[in-house]
């Protein structure tokens, strides 16, 4: 919220002064251009070493995940397949990340796709959907890699207190 307020500011040529009643009417916060463009750069900078905590998966098992989308493609809205109604919840989530269920559940077109292969090719497809989304993009930047094959996965726990505010220790 803070950088698209500081961009509209920016795209705008916006001077914004907060002055405070007390004490003399002195100014308590000026953005002019100078400091705009430096906030950006924080904003900018701290979005890109955090990610929010529902763009990290909760869900354990890539095949379940799999199978929870194939599920939904089947025509089970609720993509049970063999789990508990909490854990669906989870991998449907987990399939939202990976770009293969849309936010009102529905199967996008990579999710009927990856419903159609193989596990090898499943697997290969999965890993460039995480790579793409908003948590593995993140890992591998955190990483200072260009792709997920220069990600430790042993950094997991590390990556994750340090780029997800908030998210619980469990």
């Amino acid at each position: 919220a803070a950088l698209a307020l500081l961009s509209l500011l920016q795209e705008h040529r916006i001077r914004l002064a907060v002055r405070l009643v007390r004490p003399q009417h002195q100014p308590g916060l000026l953005i002019d251009a100078g400091r705009r463009r430096a906030m950006i750069e924080a904003a900018t900078s701290a979005a890109l070493r955090t990610i929010d905590s529902r763009d990290v998966p909760q869900a354990d098992d890539i095949e379940r995940v799999f199978r929870t989308v194939e599920s939904i493609v089947r025509g089970d809205p609720e993509g049970k397949a063999d789990i508990t109604s909490r854990q669906a919840s989870y991998y449907r989530r987990a399939g939202k990340i990976l770009g293969l269920l849309t936010e009102s559940d529905q199967p996008t077109p990579a999710g009927r796709r990856i419903a159609r292969l193989d596990r090898a090719a499943r697997l290969r497809a999965g890993t460039v959907h995480f790579e793409s989304s908003a948590c593995g993009e993140a890992w591998i930047r955190w990483s200072n890699g260009t792709t997920l094959r220069d990600v430790a996965p042993a950094s997991a726990a590390d990556f994750l207190r340090q780029s997800v505010p908030g998210l619980s220790r469990d």
